[in-house]
């Protein structure tokens, strides 16, 4: 993605800091503690080891969260820079209490022994995704292995967090008529922890927020363990995929495939008969996580059908990243691929996962930093929204203060004590991008600010430069899914048109996400009240992405509702699908699956329906006919 220019693009570089930085007085330079009187870390660390010690004797964690919470908020608002690591612990104690409040099993044992394991305690508090998973659930799988693999545990935190948040729920693929299901948990762990040595990353080496794509085995024992005597050490996990031969009768003609036979769907099989593309990429990405690889089976919808291929991790040491390009041909390179989160279950593209991979060059210090810091943002937003009191009183600042000290707007928001502003928020999410890029959620806190409008233009150029510099040429889908909303947030729509082609001209390698912000452009344009330039805009996304994708859809759907909200002839409308359908081109030696799933049989079918409700029903049949759809006329 080139550099953007005008609103989006004016903040080039990394310059979020510079952004908030003010003079600050000094009479309001921070303040001093009494003699003799506790520090602020001794404080927060003094509550954080009550409220412990309170839920040990009662078992009540609520309380403890209630308590824990105060002494985060004190962090939050009073910890300098410097000391930022009482924040990051009281975050790692919030989160911690939260999570064993959901825990149905003992919470005191289980706090008993996180708190003996606490590299492992951070690592996986910080790493649950509390919005999109069931805390109890991990915490009761953390529970099994801190009782029955405890010292592993110890040695291996990142691995150990990783299967906690993996295979908290039973884990299944499906791939086609075929699944995959994942084998027992603890298995999953000894494999790793047993082949350390022999894997080619090994377990002490990826971090917790890669490990869970290496972690998601899918495959059974018996697989994985072929797996490693068959390819030990192998960093080529591309060629595994290739490996496979392809199943040509049962991808032209149906043929029913002979691992799709029962008890025959395995890793072995898949290698001695064969099968499709989605076989080809399951078999790699198994093979890559038996022996210590991170991989993905992603899949992604071309112009005539879909696809599926592998992505893995190569490189070494803090220089790791993924390599999307085994069996991903020519028609899908400028298309986004989709992946499913092993943790959330949910589809993310693979921009997000190759970003994740950015965590290997960032130290544990800056993962874990990065988390809090997000957690102390959303905090204030929270304070914010609610009008609640805010700051709470720093217990350690001498009473001789000046009440302006404690309260006063426009001072140094990176420094103490912290208001629950919008600034604010923003400058503690930089804090923490600034030292691991690789933390999702603090870019959509950021993207979520700026869209609101909370923190204005300048706010929003510098983020959107951020965003351009850092993912633009890497990471383009993940990019667009964050400066979309940024665009949108523009309450003009002629600005918001003009920051739409901005961005659309930044990227035209990738005809994907170039037509998704034309059709935004056009949307603007729309509202904006210029509806030649709208309509031209999306007649230009239609005729040249007609052969790319299923994403010029909408610019078709859209020009529609514009030509009927106009009131103009039906027989407009039917140009406009007649024009679309002519620029796709009909697959041929394809399977009846991906025949009725090419550009050119759904935009034809959408086309036949609307001959038909516009009463032309002779040329319906013609279409369908060509389509290969049973006429209406002969269905009655």
């Amino acid at each position: 993605m080139g550099r953007a220019t005008g609103s989006i693009g004016r903040a080039t570089g990394w310059t979020i800091a510079a952004v908030f930085a003010a003079s600050v007085s000094p009479e309001w330079a921070d303040a001093q503690p009494a003699p003799d009187a506790p520090t602020l870390e001794q404080v927060v660390s003094g509550q954080i080891a009550e409220a412990w010690g309170a839920a040990g004797t009662s078992g009540d964690f609520d309380a403890a969260g209630v308590a824990i919470g105060a002494a985060f908020d004190l962090a939050i608002a009073h910890a300098p820079r410097k000391e930022w690591g009482m924040l990051r612990d009281a975050a790692v104690a919030a989160r911690v209490a939260r999570g064993l409040a959901r825990f149905e099993g003992d919470r005191v044992a289980l706090l008993a022994a996180l708190r003996e394991s606490p590299v492992f305690m951070s690592t996986l508090a910080l790493l649950v995704d509390e919005e999109h998973e069931d805390a109890g659930h991990v915490y009761a799988l953390a529970d099994r292995l801190l009782r029955e693999r405890a010292e592993q545990v110890e040695r291996f935190p990142d691995l150990a967090a990783a299967i906690c948040v993996v295979h908290d729920e039973s884990l299944t693929v499906r791939i086609n008529e075929n699944t995959g299901v994942a084998p027992d948990a603890v298995a999953i762990f000894d494999h790793f922890a047993t082949n350390r040595a022999a894997m080619v990353f090994s377990p002490t080496d990826v971090p917790a927020t890669l490990a869970v794509f290496m972690v998601d085995v899918a495959a059974s024992m018996d697989d994985v363990r072929w797996s490693m005597d068959q390819y030990k050490g192998d960093r080529r996990v591309g060629n595994r995929y290739q490996e496979i031969t392809y199943d040509t009768s049962y991808y032209r003609q149906g043929t029913p495939k002979k691992v799709s036979s029962p008890g025959m769907f395995t890793l072995p099989n898949i290698r001695r008969y064969g099968g499709v593309c989605a076989d080809q990429a399951y078999f790699a990405a198994q093979v890559g996580k038996s022996i210590g690889v991170p991989t993905v089976y992603v899949y992604a919808q071309g112009g005539d059908e879909a696809h599926a291929y592998v992505g893995f991790v190569e490189g070494s040491g803090r220089r790791a990243s993924w390599n999307f390009d085994a069996g991903r041909y020519e028609d899908y390179e400028d298309v986004v691929g989709w992946v499913t989160d092993p943790q959330t279950r949910r589809r993310i593209s693979t921009s997000r996962v190759a970003l994740r991979a950015e965590a290997v060059g960032a130290s544990r210090d800056e993962r874990e930093l990065v988390v809090a810091l997000a957690d102390a943002a959303a905090r204030l937003g929270e304070v914010r929204t609610s009008e609640a009191p805010w700051p709470p009183r720093d217990p350690t600042a001498s009473t001789d203060v000046p009440d302006a000290r404690r309260g006063a707007r426009g001072r140094d928001r990176g420094e103490t004590p912290r208001l629950a502003e919008p600034g604010v928020e923003s400058t503690l999410l930089e804090a923490g991008l600034s030292g691991c890029v690789s933390y999702e959620r603090g870019w959509e806190m950021a993207r979520d600010l700026v869209a609101s409008g909370e923190v204005g233009g300048k706010g929003r150029d510098v983020w959107a430069g951020a965003i351009l510099k850092l993912c633009g040429t890497k990471y383009p889908d993940f990019a667009v899914e964050m400066l979309e909303p940024m665009a949108e947030g523009e309450k003009d729509p002629k600005a918001r048109r003009r920051v739409y082609g901005e961005l659309a001209a930044s990227i035209r390698n990738r005809p994907d996400l170039s037509a998704r912000l034309r059709i935004g452009e056009a949307r603007a344009a729309r509202a904006s009240g210029d509806m030649a330039s709208a309509y031209d805009i999306l007649l230009g996304v239609i005729r040249g992405y007609a052969k790319e994708g299923p994403f010029v859809l909408p610019a078709i759907v859209e020009a529609e509702d514009m030509l009927r909200t106009a009131g103009r002839p039906t027989g407009e409308v039917i140009d406009l699908w007649r024009d679309a359908w002519s620029r796709t081109h009909k697959p041929t030696g394809r399977s009846v699956e991906a025949y009725r799933g090419s550009m050119w049989f759904r935009i034809g079918s959408m086309y036949a329906e609307r001959l038909e409700k516009a009463g032309l029903a002779i040329e319906a049949d013609k279409a369908r006919r060509e389509l290969g759809i049973r006429s209406v006329a002969a269905s009655k």
